[in-house]
């Protein structure tokens, strides 16, 4: 139950966070800095959307409702 539970936020809020960095990558142009820090290129922000539509997929695919038996 509380396992589910986390492991969905966790899915949720690691794909949030993953698919605001590719959009962040696709808002600048290729080479400039993400931050001050941190080069952009197409492959990074191609695997950020991709792990960010995995972790979305991840918990959307979890339960929508308790399963029979279920305690609340």
């Amino acid at each position: 139950a509380l396992g589910e539970r986390a492991s969905r936020v966790y899915s949720l809020v690691g794909g949030a966070a993953y698919v605001i960095v590719a959009l962040a990558g696709l808002a600048l142009e290729m080479g400039e800095l993400l931050l001050g820090l941190l080069p952009v290129n197409a492959v990074d922000t191609i695997l950020h959307g991709a792990l960010g539509a995995v972790g979305l997929a991840a918990w959307a695919a979890g339960p929508l409702r308790p399963r029979a038996g279920a305690r609340a």
